[in-house]
């Protein structure tokens, strides 16, 4: 039985003179790039959350001190 890489190899050689391995190897190759993607996507989405979350974190005290700063005026301190 051929392993993981060696199937590949194997594949990669037969496909010179058989069509329905250069098929397969051709969907095997979209399937790999689709599931890559895939998985950028989720790497992409759990990062924007992440600095999302930490952004609010460092907003909401500057906010609190704007509206802080904006009190001290209006009272004239």
């Amino acid at each position: 039985m051929i392993s993981g890489g060696g199937l590949l190899d194997d594949a990669e050689e037969k496909q010179i003179t058989n069509k329905a391995v250069r098929d397969w190897l051709a969907e095997y190759k979209d399937a790999v790039y689709e599931a890559d993607d895939f998985l950028d996507e989720i790497a992409y989405e759990a990062l924007r959350q992440e600095l999302e979350a930490e952004a609010q974190t460092f907003i909401k005290p500057l906010e609190i001190m704007g509206l802080r700063e904006i009190e001290e005026k209006s009272r004239g301190l």
